[in-house]
């Protein structure tokens, strides 16, 4: 049985912040949990099955406008809108049955009827070869890499 795709509720939130901790195991430090309530919009979508939620991509409206220092500023031009993917998650045991990329694609489609055309993500991702290789495969493409040594 194929996810369903809706919009994340506030009854989400549990799931949501699971699935957050999960993500961001190894950086804890860059877990807000307490702000994820402001963060939902209708650009936040969960992937259900069987009444679980089995997936989560949150992402958010930006604006290049008035950004200092911001990857956003440098990638768009001037004033121009666009959808930042900013955390995506699928539950281990339902990876690779398509749900992070029904997941991508919805918030996509969500942006492009809002008027916004163009989209970025990154990662802070250990496994950035496979993220990277998931995100290509969903149209992106490489535009900026950060390496530290």
């Amino acid at each position: 049985m194929p996810a369903t795709i809706r919009e994340c509720m506030i009854d989400d939130l549990p799931a949501a912040r699971a699935f957050l901790a999960a993500l961001y195991r190894d950086r804890s430090r860059d877990l807000h949990l307490d702000e994820l309530p402001r963060r939902l919009s209708k650009f936040s979508l969960v992937a259900e099955r069987d009444r679980q939620v089995v997936g989560l991509v949150i992402a958010e409206q930006r604006s290049t406008q008035d950004l200092r220092n911001e990857i956003g500023h440098d990638a768009f031009p001037d004033d121009e809108i666009y959808l930042e993917i900013q955390d995506l998650f699928v539950r281990e045991d339902e990876r690779g049955e398509g749900i992070g990329t029904a997941l991508v694609r919805a918030v996509l489609e969500r942006a492009r009827a809002a008027g916004i055309h163009r989209s970025m993500v990154y990662s802070g991702n250990a496994d950035y070869v496979r993220i990277a290789r998931f995100y290509e495969r969903c149209g992106f493409r490489m535009w900026h890499i950060f390496m530290t040594q």
